[in-house]
């Protein structure tokens, strides 16, 4: 059994992961409207983007976005800087997609304090943990299958390719009053969709 790596990720996993999805539209919309507000361009930080960030490119080059992912080695080629939890300057915009579960509780807590003032922080999660075995595709074509077993509040994933590779990460559950919890004195905004939660969460000061 193999331990994920995230410099390959995109090429691996399966393809609903990767897809472009209505979190992403919800994220463009975010940026086109935080630019037509401020009439200039904005700071991104994009939380675990990986090798390619997430952002589209027509966002990311006009913008200043940065990664903060500590799982890949280079920077995407349309992100200034990939930089550490410790960064000392503040973001108009920060943007977790797929990674939030991958946080721990103080990374998480200190999300907002990376956050200019009234700047926002998107990001999704699943609204409930899904166990259980479904087959899955790898650009378009049937490539293993995966399995996922939740042990208290963590999510066991595993991913059996046809070749004969299992692939395994640890996802962990947060509840919807645990995230509260974390952003109590911001303003919480929830959509949802299937089984995903989109959050916007707005610094209020």
């Amino acid at each position: 059994m193999k331990k994920i790596d995230w410099e390959t990720y995109k090429d691996i996993y399966p393809d609903r992961y990767i897809k472009k999805s209505p979190f992403d539209d919800m994220v463009s919309s975010y940026i086109s409207m935080l630019n037509f507000l401020s009439q200039m361009q904005i700071v991104i930080l994009e939380i675990g983007g990986g090798i390619n960030g997430s952002i589209s490119e027509e966002y990311s080059k006009y913008n200043h976005c940065y990664l903060l992912d500590p799982f890949i080695t280079n920077c995407p080629k349309e992100y200034i800087d990939k930089v550490n939890w410790d960064v000392n300057f503040k973001f108009d915009l920060i943007v977790c997609r797929g990674a939030f579960n991958y946080l721990s509780i103080n990374e998480i807590k200190s999300i907002v304090g990376l956050l200019k003032p009234k700047g926002l922080f998107i990001f999704n999660t699943f609204s409930s943990p899904s166990e259980g075995t479904r087959t899955y595709e790898k650009d378009g074509l049937h490539a293993g299958y995966e399995t996922t077993i939740l042990e208290k509040n963590i999510l066991k994933h595993e991913l059996h390719r046809d070749n004969g590779d299992i692939i395994s990460h640890d996802i962990i559950f947060y509840t919807s009053s645990e995230i509260e919890g974390f952003f109590e004195h911001s303003l919480i905004t929830k959509e949802s969709n299937n089984n995903s939660d989109y959050y916007i969460i707005r610094k209020t000061k």
